[in-house]
């Protein structure tokens, strides 16, 4: 037989064998994809739930229903508003009965008091399949308290000690603030903002070291749309609700109205500034400061906060005293359009620049305008030119001056005395 009838009896087996071949490894393939699928179909994540004491400790709880054995299991969590940044990914324990387990530990790696946290659980099958919980979202509030609560319009207030008369107070201020701050800023009417009022700065205080900060007074986290505020009862409670809830809430509008520049490129003392002048009244002891200051050569420069206030409390106050009145200088001298662009201005700008915002919005650099400010409200003279000469230059030009007075004089002496020393040589 010839090679040639050879080879085509031959070329069928061949094909057979390759098409046998393909067809047990597409039915494998197949197999292994319904095992996977029934695999996933057969596993379940369920009842995820949190405990958590405030400041000590949350506890992630879920249950893993399968018959699958596990490689393991992982519990995810963020803020809803870092969506775009990683999620936090932690190894969790699976007991016998499937109960998974993590406990998270507040006092190592706090948590903004009142944030939000969403998670989830992932577990991982054998031959790689991922299985994950349903995420879900709860409120990290400080639980030490029994909040009462009440809503309004945007503004929801909650309190733990008082009636409910307290709780309409907060919203009747809250509203007067909102509408006051309108006449600083064309700002919008807010989406919820939430205010917890505590009855002393001591439990404020102990709220906010336990989630890693340390405010004492009123506190503002515009990015939560939170409002914190220290009210305790009597005589001062008042006053206090008039000036913190609509300082704080100021922070939130100017939040609002510019995004993230409020953090990157607002000057400090442009953002204090417009929260101290929405206060209800005035600071009655901003005014003696200032002038002592002044009177003391002590002021502060714009320049200096223009990025933070000084940790001191002598100096801080000073700083809230001086951005409180060099903004309300700027808003009688500018009107309502001057302090839009302004705040417009810096939140254009490429990088925080204190001097080139005031340049591009009223035409004059920071230095000048904290001068005029100075003269008009602190009633400092104007530096005249003579005043203003620094020594060295005195010295400078006096050195410029001597040296060739002095170069003079020793030509004049040297001619004096050349007529004799001739007269002296011809005579010997």
């Amino acid at each position: 037989m010839s090679k040639t009838r050879t080879a085509q009896l031959k070329r069928p087996v061949r094909y057979r064998l390759l098409r046998g071949g393909c067809i047990l490894l597409l039915a494998g393939l197949a197999l292994a994809l319904s095992r996977s699928t029934h695999a996933r179909a057969d596993t379940q994540v369920v009842d995820p739930h949190v405990v958590y004491i405030f400041g000590s400790q949350i506890t992630f709880t879920a249950t893993l229903e399968s018959d699958v054995s596990i490689l393991g299991a992982h519990l995810y969590f963020n803020r809803p508003e870092d969506e775009d940044t990683t999620p936090n990914v932690v190894p969790v324990s699976v007991d016998d009965q499937g109960v998974m387990v993590y406990d998270y530990d507040l006092m190592r790696y706090p948590l903004r008091a009142f944030s939000q946290v969403k998670y989830w659980f992932e577990v991982t099958l054998a031959g790689g399949v991922t299985v994950s919980s349903v995420p879900e979202e709860f409120d990290y509030v400080d639980n030490r308290f029994v909040w009462q609560e009440l809503q309004s319009g945007p503004f929801r207030v909650h309190w733990y000690e008082g009636d409910s008369n307290f709780g309409q107070e907060l919203l009747i201020m809250a509203q007067i603030g909102l509408q006051q701050a309108k006449n600083w800023l064309p700002v919008d009417d807010p989406k919820e903002v939430n205010i917890y009022a505590y009855a002393s700065a001591q439990d404020m205080r102990s709220t906010n070291m336990l989630a890693g900060t340390n405010w004492v007074a009123g506190h503002a986290d515009p990015d939560l749309n939170l409002i914190e505020v220290s009210l305790p009862p009597g005589p001062e409670q008042k006053t206090e609700m008039e000036r913190q809830i609509p300082h704080e809430l100021m922070h939130i509008l100017l939040y609002q109205f510019v995004g993230q520049a409020y953090n990157t490129k607002l000057p400090s003392w442009l953002k204090e500034g417009l929260a101290s002048v929405n206060e209800i009244y005035p600071n009655p002891y901003y005014h003696t400061i200032l002038s002592q200051a002044a009177a003391k050569g002590s002021l502060l420069s714009f320049s200096d906060i223009c990025q933070n206030f000084p940790v001191d409390a002598s100096g801080a106050y000073l700083a809230y005293a001086q951005a409180a009145s060099f903004t309300r200088y700027l808003f009688d001298r500018y009107g309502a359009e001057g302090i839009k662009s302004l705040v417009e201005s810096y939140k254009q700008s490429s990088v925080m620049d204190c001097s080139n915002g005031t340049v591009n919005a009223l035409g004059a650099t920071q230095p000048q305008l904290e001068q005029d400010w100075r003269q008009a409200v602190l009633g400092e003279k104007p530096i005249s030119p003579q005043e203003g000469t620094p020594l060295a230059w005195v010295t400078i030009l006096g050195v410029v001056l001597l040296v060739p007075m002095v170069v003079l004089l020793t030509n004049a002496f040297r001619r004096s005395r050349r007529p004799q020393s001739t007269a002296s040589g011809r005579a010997a």
